[in-house]
């Protein structure tokens, strides 16, 4: 049982009484204002009609017994007397018609039955039948008249249920937006929360992976400097040269991964400023090629470059867009097996300059592939990574690539193979024939 106060599980309520209690609150409050404004004009609707029969019924008993008294009078003296006179005229001030005609067996085979009322015509008629007088006496009342007090008073109630109506709209159109900005605070809330448990959880992983990628080199570094300090194979060992190059590797396998942390701190600080030039493709590339060579001639994969015939210069951060390159290309070499090839195309496009970088590796997960972007995540789970890094990698190039106005995608399926495109906009392009003679005579 859930403490006093604290949330409901809906999960441990019946299926019906769970549905219910996950309606939200400004969904009941639409269905209470709705029913609030909705059934006082049933109940109106019942009552206008069960009020206009009844009014209806009154006009016929009225009719009956006034044509029945008129009949009598009439039966008794003339139908001209004075009395009958101010009755007729009495009569017509309510819209009441009162009239005696003689009897007609043929006309009138109902004469027995005393009195007769019908409606018919938007009028209600009563006659009073009088066989020894050998006369029939009619009262007989049009519905407008009947009804006109009765509408007057619909109109009235009419009007007022109508003001609380739009009273209880407003009201409940009031409590719905509350309500409705509480649950999306709520939500965005949770949301938030989600969201910084998941930065948390990413920031914690990354700090476990830093420390071993930090504490390997670090080790080599102190171990293989220590072997130099002590001379342990004597001053002219051959083997110096092979623990100082070892030494010079791990020292440049720490810096970037110390720069790779300090760029992604000025990137996310708004503090990242480019410096930007005129820039060779040729001598980007090929400078970008040469520095991923060793790792891919060691894990046995092909390396592979090409440039479209009209390129030549971009107006970019050399020194960035060749972090860019040698971070995908690391990438991809470090996520292909034996075998496999690492490829880097460049052409133009529609949208600009399109850069690609594709490979033959392990691919990555439809669903992780937003993961594979953001910063300190990492697509392999901790139990199984395979590959070592950061995962700072395609984040820190991403923005990169957007601060010189570009974009940067990926396409990737399992087993098949990785393509990171980017696409730099047209005026970083440099077309102009007299300003790339004098960029490549100033080079």
């Amino acid at each position: 049982m859930p403490a006093c106060g604290g949330p409901v599980d809906f999960k441990m309520l019946p299926g019906w009484t769970s549905r219910i209690a996950s309606v939200r609150l400004s969904s009941w409050i639409v269905a209470l204002f709705a029913a609030a404004v909705i059934l006082p004009w049933f109940v109106f609707g019942a009552v206008i009609v069960a009020g206009r029969e009844q009014r209806l019924n009154d006009a016929k008993q009225s009719l009956s017994i006034l044509a029945i008294a008129y009949g009598e009078g009439a039966s008794l003296r003339d139908a001209g007397k004075p009395e009958l006179d101010a009755l007729r005229r009495a009569s017509a001030q309510s819209g009441i018609r009162l009239s005696i005609r003689r009897l007609d067996g043929q006309a009138d085979p109902q004469a027995g039955a005393g009195t007769m009322v019908d409606h018919a015509n938007g009028a209600v008629s009563a006659r009073a039948f009088f066989p020894s007088a050998g006369i029939v006496a009619q009262a007989s009342r049009d519905d407008g008249s009947i009804l006109a007090r009765w509408r007057r008073t619909v109109a009235v109630e009419a009007i007022g249920l109508a003001l609380r109506s739009v009273i209880a709209l407003g009201v409940g159109l009031f409590l719905f937006l509350q309500l409705r900005w509480r649950e999306k605070m709520i939500s965005d809330l949770a949301a938030a929360r989600i969201a910084a448990e998941g930065s948390n959880k990413a920031k914690a992983n990354f700090l476990a992976n830093m420390s071993h990628e930090l504490r390997t080199p670090l080790n080599a570094i102190l171990g293989f400097s220590e072997i130099i300090k002590n001379a342990a194979f004597g001053p002219i060992a051959r083997n110096y040269q092979d623990y100082a190059g070892d030494i010079h590797d791990s020292g440049s396998h720490l810096l970037s991964l110390i720069n790779d942390v300090l760029d992604l701190s000025k990137l996310e600080a708004g503090q990242f400023e480019l410096s930007e030039r005129h820039v060779d493709l040729a001598f980007l590339t090929a400078g970008s090629m040469r520095l991923v060579e060793p790792l891919a001639q060691k894990a046995g994969i092909g390396l592979s470059h090409s440039i479209e015939e009209g390129l030549a210069f971009i107006r970019a951060d050399e020194r960035r867009m060749r972090q860019v390159l040698i971070n995908l290309l690391a990438n991809a070499v470090k996520f292909t097996p034996p075998g496999g090839h690492v490829g880097l195309t460049m052409r133009r496009v529609e949208k600009g300059l399109l850069i690609e970088v594709s490979d033959t590796g392990i691919g990555i997960p439809a669903d992780k592939l937003d993961l594979a972007m953001e910063p300190f995540a990492q697509v392999e789970s901790d139990t199984n990574r395979s590959y070592q890094g950061t995962g700072l990698g395609l984040p820190l190039a991403k923005r990169l690539v957007k601060l010189h106005g570009g974009t940067l995608s990926l396409q990737s399926q399992v087993n098949s193979g990785t393509v990171v495109s980017i696409i730099l906009p047209p005026e970083r392009l440099v077309d102009d024939p007299d300003l790339l003679f004098a960029v490549k005579a100033a080079g």
